[in-house]
């Protein structure tokens, strides 16, 4: 037993040290990455075993994150026997286990005493990579040829050796180069970082007792998951979550549909009466929907279960070829990965019955908004993602849903600092506020939404919107009431405006315009009347909700001044309301 003890202890300090440098590679990345995608966070990146399986990665967007594995596992299939010592592969394509074009991947093995020992993986956001539209975001494609340049895996380094072939072939292909080919650079510094620290750990820790780690990491973190699902209650659960797709005169809607199955230690998710995939780029690779599945089942399960191999070994997921979730070539997928927030929404609402205490209301779904053009300041381009616009998450038992947490499932970017993004985009910042009664009312509350307003000095300035949230907003669970609804105005200079659609190109963006973003709040969970009166009193008082909202939403009394809850009247309402709680 003791030597039992001994060894998992060893296990540990094991992981940990191995999760201290990913976090020493994410560094790397973001302080000499170019572009404000990566250096806001739009990246993931670790270490994947000799096998190419999930061995430790650093999270900033976990649905990333969770694609490094299947990248990996893809390209040893494909380069089997052709793997050296200073290779270095890259590839983007959804149809070689990858999430969305623009999402590029980096791999470089790590060799000890001449044997693959293990990988340095990372994958980041390019703000463009070919495709029709600058900035890659096509919201009217309806092929994967019209949104971006393919990449199945290729050598990029040889051993030791850059291939200026394949180098230029890419940023032949790549607007923008000028910040994209800065970010690649980056994103081969942190793999390279993350090949010699790893090569001095395992110096130091010698090549079997690696190994042996590994399989033991792996196994200790499996008992824990199972152990975890074998705590669930059994059962099959049904849930959905529909995608309302808000086209310039074509609006539709898709639906996703999942069972979830607990038997005993196992889990699995089955997204069989999904609808199939669509003729516009509202598409999700396989691997974007197992991302988004194994982050959603994270949020149900103790914070403490380690995301590696084991993680997976108890884990069945299972979604359609030809599916929306899993769309067949020649389909495009740019929005494919704002479905993370979709799976995530119907497992939550499978389960809410059953775990109503671990599952979270719908969050706010994500309208995301990009603009790129010229900068008159320096002559050069720009293109930036507004990630200042995030709307607000779900709520959960016990816990007010967070403000501006960004995507259920992708999120981790960071919200953009105001002066960082001025310096960077020809734009001036006029407000970015929380909106009044943009929560969903619950007896937790959503989180709220956000009001976003920038004036445009740049030249050749356009844009695009792809999401959702525009048509419906966020609904709550278990009693609670829905968020408010996403939108983005544009107000012209000569006075015109113009709101617009959810996926839509807007071509044309002349200085002085200003647009303003509404991103909507997240769902409330449980009867809004059941609401702390101390917390409708705080929400009151920050201005988070109005008098009236406090009043008819929550059963609320106000003291004469309408500024603050009077607690014994409002009890006594309360009290003597049909159906509710006291409080």
């Amino acid at each position: 037993m003791t030597l039992e003890l001994n060894q998992s202890a060893r296990t540990v300090v094991f992981q940990r040290r191995v999760k201290s440098l990913t976090h020493e590679m994410a560094q790397a990345l973001y302080r000499s990455s170019r572009s404000p995608l990566i250096n806001n966070g739009d990246f993931a990146l670790g270490f994947l075993d000799a096998r190419g399986r999930m061995l430790e990665q650093d999270e900033h967007l976990p649905l990333m994150a969770f694609s490094l594995y299947p990248g990996c596992g893809y390209l040893m299939d494909f380069f089997e026997g052709d793997v050296h010592d200073g290779d270095v592969f890259i590839h983007n394509d959804v149809w070689c286990a990858n999430l969305q074009h623009a999402d590029v991947g980096f791999y470089k093995p790590v060799f000890a005493g001449g044997e693959l020992v293990a990988w340095t993986a990372c994958r980041g956001h390019w703000a463009d990579i070919g495709g029709a539209v600058k900035g890659t975001c096509n919201p009217e494609a309806v092929e994967v040829h019209q949104e971006a340049l393919r990449i199945p895996p290729v050598k990029l380094w040889e051993k030791g050796r850059l291939r200026r072939d394949v180098w230029e072939l890419i940023f032949a292909n790549v607007r923008l180069r000028e910040i994209v080919e800065a970010d690649a650079q980056a994103q081969l510094g942190s793999c390279a970082v993350g090949e010699r620290r790893l090569r001095a750990l395992m110096e130091a820790e010698g090549a079997d007792a690696f190994a042996a780690n590994v399989e033991r990491l792996y196994d200790m973190t499996e008992r824990r998951v199972r152990a975890e699902i074998a705590a669930l209650p059994d059962g099959e659960y049904f849930g959905e979550s529909t995608i309302y797709q808000d086209e310039p005169g074509n609006p539709s809607t898709s639906r996703i549909a999942v069972k979830v199955t607990i038997r005993g230690d196992s889990i699995g998710f089955d997204f069989s009466g999904t609808d199939p995939q669509t003729p516009t780029f509202t598409n999700a690779s396989l691997t974007s929907t197992t991302a988004a599945t194994l982050t959603t089942l994270l949020y149900l399960l103790s914070p403490e279960v380690l995301h590696n191999h084991g993680l997976v070994r108890s884990v069945d997921i299972h979604a359609p070829e030809g599916s929306i979730l899993n769309a067949c070539y020649p389909a495009a997928t740019f929005m494919g990965n704002k479905l993370c927030q979709h799976t995530g929404e119907a497992i939550m609402l499978a389960l809410r019955e059953a775990l109503p205490e671990r599952v979270t209301a719908p969050w706010g779904r994500r309208l995301s908004y990009r603009m790129t053009g010229k900068d008159p300041r320096n002559g050069r381009g720009f293109h930036d993602i507004f990630f200042l616009t995030y709307e607000g998450g779900g709520a959960t038992h016990g816990v007010d849903g967070y403000n501006q947490p960004g995507l259920m499932g992708g999120g981790n970017v960071l919200a953009q600092d105001y002066e960082t993004f001025e310096v960077q985009n020809p734009v001036q910042l006029i407000e970015h506020e929380y909106v009044t009664d943009s929560a969903g009312p619950g007896r937790w509350r959503g989180g709220l939404g956000t009001r976003t307003r920038v004036r445009y000095y740049g030249e050749e300035t356009g844009g695009s919107t792809h999401g959702d949230g525009t048509m419906e907003p966020s609904p709550g669970v278990l009693g609670g009431g829905a968020g408010s609804l996403n939108s983005v105005e544009f107000r012209f200079p000569g006075g015109a405006r113009r709101n617009a659609h959810a996926m839509e190109i807007i071509p044309d963006i002349p200085p002085g315009t200003v647009s303003v973003h509404h991103g909507g709040g997240g769902g409330g969970y449980g009867p809004p009347e059941e609401r702390d009166l101390k917390r409708v009193d705080e929400d009151l008082r920050n201005g988070f909700i109005s008098a009236k909202a406090a009043v008819e939403v929550y059963g609320a009394v106000l003291t004469p001044a309408g500024s603050a809850v009077d607690f014994e009247a409002s009890r006594k309402r309360r009290k003597n309301t049909p159906g509710s709680l006291s409080g």
